[in-house]
């Protein structure tokens, strides 16, 4: 034992494996060491169909004087806020998952205040609140709608509020009283219909990400598996002098990926769709297809690093693969991730697996939905994948054989 622990090779594993947890430990830390999240550039949809009002002859807008405000405001970097002219255009940017959420100010609105505020001036009966509606795009996850929600609550929240101090001031002025009805009304003027979309059965917005990180964790784990099992094969057969050409190997390991990955998506869409009865709007061939897909992308990204890392691959694998799931915007939305994240994010292909796959649930998987960048891009790194998985297995192969005719050549 004590030779051993002399030796100073025999702990390489530790210092090793204690680099990478603090490495890992510096990457991730700053997304959850913040009590409230560093909200930049959040897209949310604001939908203008106000169609005004006239007071004595003047035409009067206060739903674009809520738009320019909210624009203009402190909040403005945090909420990248963007405009359609109608609800149908609005709830295409959602349904393009392009945003959120979205603040729909009705075409009455500027009618609705104006009635509202002689109805408080007058302290008539029966005084309507006017209305606002909220849309949150349920699609985008947990932790995302909870912003939106929030957000959208603030904003309401605003506007409410400086509706509350302008007839307050009317009222002080001309000396007027209400009613206890009316004061409650006068107290939350604005009332706030919300309603969520892109919702399916039996889900919470996290489908999606669950799907992708199967697929990235089937990609990782199952090529280390494959890459070392045949590798083993291809050693023993070695031995027993059999010639066998390096790339029958590589092929051998790509046809056992296949398999492995067509089996873990079939069983994936029955777990998923069949048995805990998830919904979703594409049908389930296409979901299939783009499982396959995905996890032999993932696969082959990983047999990269296996070829060329060999039994190191793990250590630089597995901290790229949690990188990928953090900087994915499946379980946190990437506007709010550090940049380092956000950087990862277009360069690692989880984010696109995730994507792909919210688009194909959620919005039947059109290509506007995010659908296209997710198929070429996971094309792009499934072809660069599978050529340098050649490149370096012939290097390798090349190399093997110049040491064993040195070998030849010494004997």
């Amino acid at each position: 034992m004590k030779r051993f622990l002399k030796t100073k090779s025999m702990w390489t594993p530790v210092w090793m494996v204690s680099a990478l947890m603090i490495i890992m430990a510096v990457i991730y830390i700053p997304i959850f060491s913040k009590a409230t999240p560093n909200v930049q550039n959040f897209p949310i949809v604001i939908i203008n169909e106000d169609e005004g009002g006239k007071v004595d002859g003047l035409k009067i807008d206060m739903g674009k004087l809520i738009s320019t405000n909210i624009a203009s405001s402190k909040d403005s970097t945090a909420i990248k806020w963007k405009t359609a002219s109608n609800k149908e255009a609005g709830l295409a940017i959602l349904e393009d998952n392009k945003a959120y959420a979205a603040l729909i100010i009705p075409k009455n609105y500027t009618k609705s205040m104006l009635q509202l505020q002689g109805q408080l001036l007058q302290n008539k009966k029966h005084t309507k609140q006017a209305e606002l509606e909220l849309i949150v795009n349920k699609a985008g996850g947990q932790f995302a709608s909870g912003i939106a929600q929030s957000s959208l609550q603030a904003v309401a929240t605003s506007i409410s509020k400086s509706v509350t101090e302008q007839i307050s001031g009317s009222l002080n002025s001309s000396k007027s009283t209400l009613s206890p009805e009316n004061a409650l009304v006068l107290a939350n003027p604005i009332q706030i219909n919300e309603k969520n979309i892109s919702v399916v059965k039996n889900d919470n917005g996290m489908t999606p990400f669950i799907l992708a990180l199967l697929c990235m964790i089937t990609g990782m784990m199952g090529s280390q598996m494959v890459n070392g099992y045949v590798d083993s094969m291809y050693t023993a057969l070695k031995t027993h002098g059999m010639k066998i050409k390096k790339h029958a190997v590589l092929n051998t390991e790509i046809i056992f990926g296949i398999c492995m990955t067509a089996l873990m998506s079939i069983l994936l869409v029955v777990c998923t769709f069949a048995v805990y009865n998830v919904g979703h709007t594409a049908n389930l061939l296409s979901i299939l297809g783009f499982l396959i897909f995905g996890s032999m992308t993932m696969f082959m990204f990983f047999q990269v690093f296996n070829l060329y890392f060999g039994r190191w691959s793990l250590l630089i694998a597995f901290p790229i693969n949690m990188m990928g799931i953090f900087a994915s915007g499946g379980p946190i939305p990437i506007n709010i991730l550090p940049s380092v994240h956000q950087f990862f994010s277009n360069i690692l292909p989880t984010h696109y697996l995730v994507d792909g796959m919210r688009s194909l649930i959620y919005y039947d998987g059109r290509m506007a939905s995010g659908m296209s960048s997710a198929l070429i891009t996971l094309s792009i790194f499934f072809v660069v994948s599978v050529v340098l998985c050649y490149i370096i297995s012939q290097v390798k192969f090349n190399k093997d054989n110049r040491n064993q005719s040195e070998v030849t050549t010494a004997e």
